[in-house]
């Protein structure tokens, strides 16, 4: 009964049949796409993986010399623009001193009475007696032999040092007040007396003053200035200071006076020479009583 059924309907059992099997090879299918998408997916995502870090290793390491190159490139704009700071404040700095040195060096002139022509020292006696200095100033100049030579300290006191003793087209030689052959005629400030003041041959040793009366009321730490009673030195030019008093050893009229010169040796740096010439009718009388 049953075959004479599906004999019947072979057709439709057939149908049926494919169409089972069609159903069942779908969901197979599915199921194995699934499979093999999970597989290599599996296989592939290590690989995938490591190519994208390396790709992005390389991409960061390219944008880090990137920015390193222009923080160095920054780095060299601002070290460039600090040295011209550097160079513009020391400058600045260098115009600062040298202005206040001209300043300074125009206050000292216009102390000084008379006209003088300023100079540098450019050399000095390299002996222990050291009783000579060389200056960029000379002849070309109006620098001429025996003109005075003053200095001064840090506070603005002027001081005698020596007399121009040679020159040349554009240097001098000064002879210090200290050199053994070098007379100064001077007056104890105070009390009035006037004597010779005599190098003793050495920067570093006090000057002696010759023909102060024993009756002299001098005292230590008097100042000594040049008399004016020469035709080299004016009047008025601090000299120095009475460190020490004694007896002649040749006159018993007369003491002996001994003076701490005001300048320091090592200490010189700038001088003014002094234009100065005494009168003129004394200068003649002078020469007449010589005669």
């Amino acid at each position: 009964m049953l075959n004479l059924y599906l004999y019947r309907n072979k057709s439709l059992v057939t149908l049926l049949i494919l169409l089972s099997i069609s159903i069942s090879l779908m969901f197979f299918n599915i199921k194995l796409t699934v499979d093999l998408q999970s597989v290599l997916f599996f296989i592939t995502y290590p690989v995938e993986y490591s190519v994208q870090a390396v790709g992005k290793f390389v991409s960061d390491s390219f944008t880090s010399i990137s920015k390193i190159q222009e923080l160095e490139e920054e780095l060299k704009i601002t070290q460039e623009s600090l040295e011209r700071y550097k160079r513009s404040q020391l400058s600045f700095s260098q115009l600062q001193k040298e202005n206040e040195e001209l300043k300074e060096k125009l206050s000292i002139k216009a102390k000084i009475n008379y006209n003088t022509r300023y100079a540098k020292v450019v050399f000095r006696d390299p002996n222990l007696t050291g009783d000579y200095l060389i200056i960029d100033k000379g002849a070309i100049d109006g620098v001429n032999v025996n003109m005075p030579v003053v200095s001064y300290d840090s506070a603005g006191n002027i001081f005698l040092i020596g007399k121009i003793e040679r020159v040349n087209i554009s240097a001098s030689k000064v002879r210090l007040i200290t050199a053994i052959d070098s007379y100064v005629g001077v007056t104890l400030k105070s009390s009035g007396y006037v004597g010779i003041l005599k190098g003793s041959g050495s920067w570093n040793q006090n000057c002696s003053v010759e023909y102060i009366p024993v009756e002299a009321d001098a005292f230590e730490g008097e100042i000594v200035e040049t008399s004016g009673e020469s035709d080299i030195y004016p009047p008025g030019i601090f000299v120095g200071r009475i460190v020490g008093i004694g007896k002649s050893s040749v006159d018993d009229f007369f003491k002996k006076i001994y003076v701490r010169p005001e300048f320091k040796y090592s200490k010189i740096r700038d001088v003014f020479v002094i234009e100065w010439k005494p009168n003129v009718q004394t200068d003649n009388l002078i020469e007449k009583t010589g005669e």
